[in-house]
């Protein structure tokens, strides 16, 4: 059985845009909401999320879906479309579906905290699809850091001084999650798949 997990979210996103995707569907009330967590330049507007992998949620926005994509990290690749999900070796040397997992996991955070607030980093439009890069809390968990620390995703940033690369050394160092056992970084394992 699929689950379906849909979530209210409060989403500040900069630039021109994000400020038309405000004006649809935004109020100027909401903009104080983002003031404990982005800059104030940044606009926000309410939507629906859906979560589609450990790292991935879509936006409804009126008819449009904007997919947003947690900034800073890559989890482990869920079967998209049919396609085949990432898996891993546990502790023992077991294969498992760490690409399943990690959605999981982020399903197990969003559940206890079913409203999350956003900002993105930045948006974009490829081949008439908007993408989002955000930062996300559930309530007091940031999401993005959980993720990491948990080890249900890999750092996109791996220089020693990126928040990002201490939250998977510490993953690491504690054997958490994926960090477990063993298994290719989500990209590596995409490049193999071709």
């Amino acid at each position: 059985m699929k689950a379906l997990f849909s979530f209210t979210a409060l989403v500040c996103i900069c630039g021109s845009t994000a400020f038309a995707l405000n004006r649809t569907i935004g109020s100027k009330s909401q903009t104080s909401a983002c003031s404990d967590f982005a800059s104030p330049s940044m606009r926000c507007f309410k939507g629906g999320f859906k979560i589609v992998s450990g790292d991935m949620l879509y936006l409804k926005d009126g008819a449009k879906t904007v997919k947003a994509k947690l900034t800073g990290l890559d989890a482990f690749i869920t079967g998209l479309s049919g396609g085949k999900s990432q898996t891993c070796l546990d502790e023992k040397g077991i294969s498992y579906d760490c690409g399943k997992k990690s959605k999981e996991h982020l399903e197990s955070l969003l559940v206890k905290h079913p409203s999350i607030l956003c900002a993105a980093s930045s948006t974009a439009s490829v081949k008439g699809e908007s993408y989002a890069w955000v930062h996300c809390k559930a309530g007091s968990v940031d999401l993005n850091e959980a993720m990491l620390k948990d080890g249900w995703a890999v750092s996109t940033n791996l220089t020693a001084a990126s928040k990002y690369s201490k939250d998977e050394e510490f993953a690491e160092t504690h054997k958490n999650g994926a960090f477990a056992g063993s298994f290719s970084r989500p990209m590596e394992w995409l490049k193999n798949q071709n």
